[in-house]
C-alpha cells in the first residue's frame, strides 16, 4: 500500500539542471559526515529530537537574515530547503519509513532538479541529497552552515559577522579582567544584554560562546579551564 506524500515541500523559483555525472562521482568517493566526530552538544541541548533542535537554529538564522539590510536569496533558499527536508523527514519517520532521511533528502532534490540525458535524477543522491543532509547535521551541531568550498573567501555565515553584534561582543569582553573572560559568562551577557538590547530574540549556546570567543582573537589560559584571555595582547 503506498502512502500519501507527506507535507508539500516550497518549490524552488527555478528549477537547475543536475550534477554532471563526473561529479556525481566525485561526490560518491566522499564519505559522509560521522556526527560522532564533531563538537559535542551542550548539556541543555542533549535531550532535544534533532527535527527540534534544527528548527530552532533554521528559525533563528531565517529571521536573522529577514531582518538584514540586504537579504540573501541564496541562503534564504537553502534555509527554506533545509526546513522543508527537516518536516519531510519527521513525516517519514512517524509514517515508519526506513532510511527517512535520504527519502527526504531526495525529494527535495528531485523538487530542485530538471532531469536531463547528460544529467539523469539518480545522481542527485550522491550529490545535492548528500549535501543537503550534511548542512542539516552541520546546522544541528553548531547552529551555522558549513563553510563553502565555492570561490575564494566562501565561508558560512554566523551572526558574529554582524558588525554591531561583533562590536557589542568586544565592547563587553574588554570589561572582563584578564584571565576571566569565560564561554559561560559571554553566553549569559549575549543572551541577556547584548542580543535584547540589539533588538534580537535569539539565544546562542555555550559551544557558540566558545568559538566566538576565539573567533575573536582570544586564547585558553593555562592552568585555568575554561578561562580565556586576547591573544592580541
Amino acid at each position: 500500500m503506498e502512502h500519501h506524500s507527506p507535507t508539500p515541500i516550497h518549490e524552488a523559483p527555478t528549477q537547475e539542471e543536475g550534477p554532471t555525472l563526473q561529479e556525481a562521482k566525485e561526490a560518491a568517493l566522499v564519505e559522509p559526515v560521522d556526527v560522532d566526530l564533531l563538537e559535542g552538544e551542550d548539556e541543555d541541548q542533549q535531550d532535544k529530537p534533532f527535527d527540534v533542535t534544527l528548527a530552532q537554529h533554521l528559525k533563528q538564522l531565517l529571521g536573522i537574515e529577514r531582518n538584514s539590510k540586504k537579504p540573501n536569496p541564496k541562503r534564504l533558499l537553502k534555509f527554506t530547503m533545509i526546513s522543508d527536508y527537516n518536516n519531510l523527514q519527521k513525516s517519514y519517520i512517524n509514517m515508519g519509513h526506513k532510511l527517512p532521511s535520504m527519502l527526504a533528502s531526495n525529494r527535495i532534490a528531485e523538487a530542485k532538479f530538471v532531469p536531463t540525458p547528460a544529467k539523469p535524477l539518480y545522481q542527485h543522491e550522491s550529490w545535492f541529497a548528500r549535501q543537503l543532509r550534511v548542512k542539516a547535521y552541520h546546522l544541528v551541531q553548531f547552529g551555522l552552515l558549513p563553510e563553502s568550498n565555492q570561490g575564494k573567501g566562501a565561508s558560512h555565515y554566523s551572526i558574529l559577522c554582524e558588525e554591531d553584534v561583533r562590536q557589542s561582543i568586544l565592547m563587553y569582553l574588554r570589561t572582563l579582567k584578564t584571565g576571566m573572560i569565560s564561554p559561560v559568562k559571554l553566553r549569559r551577557a549575549v543572551n541577556q544584554e547584548i542580543f535584547p538590547g540589539l533588538g534580537f530574540t535569539l539565544s546562542i549556546s555555550k559551544s557558540t560562546a566558545r568559538r566566538w570567543i576565539l573567533k575573536l582573537g582570544y586564547h585558553p589560559v593555562k592552568h585555568s579551564k575554561g578561562m580565556y584571555m586576547d591573544g592580541h595582547k
